[in-house]
């Protein structure tokens, strides 16, 4: 059925800016590359096979669909996503992002106790550091091979199997009322400058690096994909939200391109939302077996919608910040733990990023080119000046979570986690690996340790 653009915002104001009751909760998801420490990986599909069987029968976790566990009493979720090279942890929501580390510890642990006796180890890297060796097909569900036939359509669009080799830390956060949401969006758009300076962990390893010149191909690779086909689609919003009004807009102008019916996903369009709502019929096709069909377009296909901004307000009415790489094993929690104190502390640190772009010389609503220049190898940033505010916000997002009085301060203790440097992971993968020639193992396996100590 064909909607009227009004009725339109209406409904998505109501789909995704509803009331909640989980106000002051925090979530967590967290991806790891899965590594076979000889570099072969000619029985990837036997260690994913293994993996799911150690997953539910000994850690006692159910399987609810192909590929994806929960543990019945915490609703906690471990799954393989897109492909079999990346383990991920879905956290179930807590107020306590502490507590949340108490049980993604003991999974892990006993995970990465498994996997080494097979001569594999999850690794805290953004970027797969054997990505060129991987087989990067899609998993056989028919989400993911839709998505497969969608990236990856068109020869135009480069690394099209990027979503088997990346990963990334995502924070949610539900705030108390509505009508902050625009300010949190404007917020954390603006400290991906910061986040990208801290935390960018996606690195190309190989001597003859594909990427030249940044720490984060992560957002390369987003930015450049079919995900991206529409600018809205990708990166941060272009500009300013005053008012949920203005994110009502900015979703109006998204892609969709597949929709769930009968339990079964089909590929469609792509279309704008605004342009798919207003057409009665569409085309579908089931890429697994080929069929085609016609249906009527329904408001419920809003439930198939998936952003890819890198900040974004979701259908469960959180934030979710999803532009941080996957960070060291020992410190993977530091993003989570740095937006959680910010967002406690966010009207100081408005005061603070004013002053941070007169010192700079940079447009606050420039998020995009913000962020490009601090994830660079060659920072152009003053370094005194960065290392100022590195430590101002540091110090925020730090009072934040003593504020919250829930432990959570103990996840930043790694922060700086290069003593003294002020050196992202990525830069210190680059140095270590472009300029002086390490040991990738042992640059994977420093990597993958739970505790700076154990190492």
């Amino acid at each position: 059925m064909t909607i009227d653009c009004t009725d339109l915002k209406n409904r998505i104001h109501n789909f995704f800016f509803y009331d909640t009751c989980d106000v002051n909760t925090v979530g967590i998801e967290l991806e790891f590359p899965i590594v076979n420490l000889d570099g072969k990986y000619d029985k990837t599909y036997d260690i994913l096979l293994e993996l799911s069987f150690y997953i539910e029968h000994e850690l006692k976790f159910t399987k609810k669909e192909q590929y994806l566990f929960e543990k019945e009493e915490t609703r906690d979720k471990i799954s393989f996503e897109y492909s079999a090279n990346t383990l991920e942890f879905s956290m179930e929501k807590s107020l306590s992002l502490f507590e949340i580390y108490i049980r993604f510890r003991h999974y892990f642990k006993k995970i990465q106790e498994y996997l080494l006796t097979r001569k594999y180890i999850l690794t805290g890297m953004g970027m797969h550091p054997h990505w060129r060796k991987i087989c990067t097909n899609a998993l056989d569900t028919s989400r993911y091979k839709t998505i497969e036939h969608y990236l990856c359509e068109y020869n135009k669009y480069l690394y099209g199997d990027f979503c088997a080799y990346t990963c990334s830390v995502q924070t949610h956060i539900s705030p108390p009322i509505i009508g902050l949401i625009p300010n949190i969006l404007n917020v954390f758009s603006f400290l991906s400058m910061i986040k990208g300076y801290l935390f960018s962990n996606s690195v190309d390893l190989y001597p003859d690096s594909h990427f030249i010149n940044t720490v984060c191909c992560r957002d390369y690779l987003w930015l450049n994909s079919k995900f991206a086909i529409h600018k809205n689609n990708v990166g941060y919003y272009r500009k300013g939200n005053d008012k949920i009004e203005d994110v009502i807009d900015d979703i109006l102008e998204r892609t969709l391109y597949y929709i769930y019916r009968n339990s079964r996903c089909w590929y469609i369009g792509p279309y704008k939302i605004k342009d798919y709502f207003s057409k009665d019929k569409i085309k579908a096709c089931d890429i697994i077996s080929g069929e085609e069909v016609v249906f009527s377009t329904d408001i419920n296909d809003l439930n198939s919608f998936r952003s890819y901004k890198f900040i974004e307000t979701t259908k469960r009415r959180t934030i979710e910040i999803r532009d941080d790489c996957q960070q060291p094993v020992f410190d993977c929690f530091s993003p989570a733990a740095f937006n959680i104190g910010i967002y406690e502390n966010i009207d100081e640190v408005k005061i603070i990023a004013r002053d941070m772009c007169q010192d700079l010389g940079i447009n606050f609503f420039d998020f995009l080119n913000n962020r490009n220049i601090a994830t660079s190898i060659n920072c152009i940033f003053s370094k005194k000046t960065l290392v100022y505010y590195l430590d101002k916000f540091y110090e925020l997002a730090y009072l934040g979570l003593k504020k919250r009085n829930r432990n959570e301060e103990k996840l930043l203790k790694n922060f700086f986690w290069i003593r003294n440097s002020y050196k992202s992971p990525g830069i210190y993968s680059y140095e270590n690996i472009m300029l002086k020639r390490s040991n990738l193992t042992k640059l994977v396996e420093y990597f993958s340790c739970t505790d700076v100590e154990d190492f």
